[in-house]
């Protein structure tokens, strides 16, 4: 497997709430969940309502249009073949996943300081993609390449375009998720 098909493989195993190596709405509203539970929020919040309408449009928007044989669910091959031909390396490959960077950012800067700090960053990644601490801290320091203990939100825009259009592995953003 080429190291994209490895970054998107790790991916799609997060989003894999329930582990059936499916991804459906189900997967994104139990993301949600786990992301709102992790910061406290009430069920009835509005940083909680905000979470799940993030996952909800990131789900319609994003991946719903993926599924190539119309059956609610996409299984890593129509993933990775959907990405390949929609995303990566496309000019406005970016904007179909750049939802993606805008629930990560909406969850992430919890002080509202305008950065991501590291414990927010392995916070966050862990609650809403179950991303191990250890892969998160590392993930951190790959990404905080001017050692400044936070990223700013173009630092994590950047990554994330890194991440998903680009078949690089030395690309700024490739250890988005820490080890592939």
């Amino acid at each position: 497997m080429d190291h994209y098909s490895r970054k998107m493989h790790k991916f799609f195993s997060l989003l894999d709430a329930d582990g059936d190596s499916v991804l459906t709405f189900a997967d994104f509203t139990a993301a949600a969940g786990r992301a709102a539970a992790a910061f406290g929020w009430s069920p009835t919040s509005e940083q909680s309502i905000a979470i799940r309408q993030s996952y909800a449009t990131l789900w319609q928007e994003v991946y719903a249009p993926m599924d190539l044989d119309g059956d609610a669910g996409l299984d890593f091959h129509e993933y990775l073949t959907a990405h390949r031909k929609t995303i990566l390396g496309l000019p406005d490959g970016y904007q179909r996943v750049q939802p993606v960077a805008q629930a990560f950012l909406q969850l992430a800067d919890t002080d509202g300081d305008g950065v991501v700090s590291r414990a927010e960053y392995v916070a966050t990644m862990n609650s809403a993609f179950g991303l191990p601490e250890e892969d998160g801290q590392e993930a951190f320091d790959q990404l905080d390449t001017t050692g400044a203990g936070a990223l700013s939100f173009g630092e994590v825009h950047r990554a994330v375009e890194g991440y998903f259009c680009s078949e690089d592995p030395e690309a700024y953003g490739s250890a988005l998720l820490g080890r592939i």
